[in-house]
């Protein structure tokens, strides 16, 4: 009987040892070396809520890092404007820096600037014609 189970034992080492030996053969999984998604607590969007107070209509906002000396694109969508009145919640891409400059256009192109401003998530920034900027 020792040796009946042996000889079984031999056999299921010499069946396992096939599937192992054709398991090594075969082509590896792939790993992916794509950086993973950032998880929600890498980002926490920033949301800022821009008010014309100007008494005029706006057509345009930038918003800004201090540091980028461009403005860059208009954050309002093309059929979007400002009566006075108006507010608009913009949330800040990734990553958010601290301090922006924010400008706005009315409707004769003239220009309202607020330089340097500390933003955080739910920041109301309102714009008065003292923001007018003659110079730009």
């Amino acid at each position: 009987m020792n040796k009946k189970f042996s000889s079984s034992a031999v056999l299921l080492v010499l069946v396992l040892s096939v599937f192992v030996i054709a398991g090594c053969g075969s082509t590896p999984a792939a790993t992916s070396t794509a950086t993973p998604p950032a998880s929600s607590a890498a980002y926490d969007p920033v949301s800022i809520t821009i008010v014309n107070a100007t008494g005029y209509l706006v057509l345009f906002v930038f918003v800004s890092p201090v540091k980028d000396p461009m403005w860059g694109e208009d954050v309002l969508t093309e059929d979007r404007i400002l009566d006075n009145g108006d507010s608009f919640i913009y949330i800040l891409p990734p990553p958010a820096s601290t301090n922006y400059d924010i400008m706005i256009v009315d409707l004769d192109y003239d220009t309202y600037i607020k330089r340097n401003v500390p933003v955080f998530n739910g920041r109301e920034i309102v714009f008065t014609f003292d923001d007018f900027d003659p110079n730009y």
